[in-house]
């Protein structure tokens, strides 16, 4: 049975036709390596549970992805880079 495609609202809230979703679009990253590498000053970068990192993402609406000391930061490129350079100067007071 194939899946019901989903409609699309006009602002007045009534349908106005099927869209055509793109859900599979993979959007650029910039990527940020923070170095030295040190675990310690990384745990506090980014807070228990990576809460330090939640709280960036929610307020630029972007996504940050990282493993260990390399950081991926997905979104609207502006505010992808202020993102990198936030992180890149509270790890250098660290």
């Amino acid at each position: 049975m194939p899946l019901a495609k989903p409609l699309c609202y006009a602002s007045d809230g009534f349908a106005k036709g099927i869209c055509n979703l793109h859900l599979n679009i993979q959007l650029a990253a910039l990527t940020v390596t923070l170095e030295p590498n040190d675990a310690h000053r990384l745990a506090s970068l980014c807070g228990q549970f990576d809460a330090h990192l939640r709280q960036i993402e929610q307020r630029l609406n972007i996504e940050i992805r990282n493993r260990g000391n390399l950081f991926a930061f997905y979104g609207e490129p502006t505010r992808s880079a202020a993102a990198g350079r936030l992180l890149q100067r509270l790890y250098d007071e660290t």
